[in-house]
């Protein structure tokens, strides 16, 4: 998981500074952000770092939908629906994911430069092996 250091006593709110541009809705000692169609939940981690609770994706009915790699189509997926992910949300949460990093200070990992990184990887032919 990613995270980012902050020396201040509560890091959910030096944080709600540094996003300025991101709608912030605090959720408990939980920090969920959201910029247009893309959303993710940040949560104060060990040593006064953040890490996200729940990571970036794209929004379906107010709930943040995982990425899930189906190995021939990527999917979006809450506990009530399972769609495929078309390139426009592959690249909205791509973009999403790099200016809260860039906001955040984390640095971005090669696969994640690369594109967007699946939260769980499901290969049907794998099934019942």
């Amino acid at each position: 998981m990613p995270t980012a250091n902050s020396s201040q006593p509560d890091v959910l709110d030096t944080l709600a500074q540094q996003l300025a541009g991101f709608q912030l809705n605090r959720e408990g000692g939980r920090l969920r952000v959201q910029h247009g169609p893309c959303a993710a939940v940040l949560a104060p981690g060990p040593g006064g770092s953040v890490q996200f609770a729940e990571p970036p994706g794209c929004v379906i009915g107010g709930t943040i939908a995982r990425l899930e790699d189906g190995g021939y189509q990527k999917f979006l997926v809450t506990p009530s629906v399972r769609v495929p992910a078309l390139a426009e949300h592959l690249c909205q949460i791509q973009a999403f994911t790099r200016r809260l990093n860039a906001a955040l200070g984390v640095a971005m990992l090669y696969n994640q430069s690369l594109g967007t990184v699946s939260s769980r990887y499901s290969y049907d032919r794998l099934r019942g092996r």
